[in-house]
């Protein structure tokens, strides 16, 4: 009997993909977003060959579980190596630009750092690789996703109760 792969449900793009398997193999959401961003910074725009197994001698691989143990830790690093490799390994994959495929959590990054003066614009632009124009679209953005989601403790509304 042949066990299903499992299904992937609205994967907008490759690290879509990546983070929803990690997901499922028991990695918390948040470690492995920061270390596949880590991923993206390291190798953003270009098209790489992932080996399909852990051995010494890739310089690709060794590359690619570096800069991941470098983000979050040497234990979540191999096991998020571990299910990249096993998914995605022995095709080339491109890795798309940090500011492409994590678009949210780079807009709510600029939207917690800006602090309104031209030269933390001017620093974050360089940071995220993003134009002037770009900045503020991903600043509204974010701008737009704080003020939809509720707070746990929002007592604005109290005096309606």
């Amino acid at each position: 009997m042949s066990v299903a792969p499992p299904k992937i449900v609205e994967a907008k793009n490759i690290m879509d993909e990546m983070v929803s398997l990690c997901v499922m193999e028991g990695i918390a959401r948040a470690t492995a977003v920061k270390a596949l961003r880590g991923l993206c910074r390291y190798f953003g725009g270009q098209q790489i060959f992932l080996p399909r197994f852990k051995r010494n001698g890739s310089d690709t691989g060794d590359t690619v579980r570096g800069v991941i143990d470098d983000e979050v830790g040497d234990a979540e690093g191999d096991k998020i190596c571990d299910t990249i490799m096993r998914f995605f390994g022995g095709v080339p994959i491109y890795i798309p630009f940090e500011r492409r495929a994590f678009r949210v959590e780079v807009a709510m990054d600029i939207y917690e750092q800006y602090d309104g003066t031209q030269d933390k614009q001017r620093e974050l632009c360089r940071q995220f690789q993003v134009s002037f124009t770009h900045f503020y679209r991903l600043w509204h953005l974010a701008d737009e996703k704080k003020k939809k989601t509720p707070t746990l403790f929002d007592f604005s509304d109290a005096e309606k109760f």
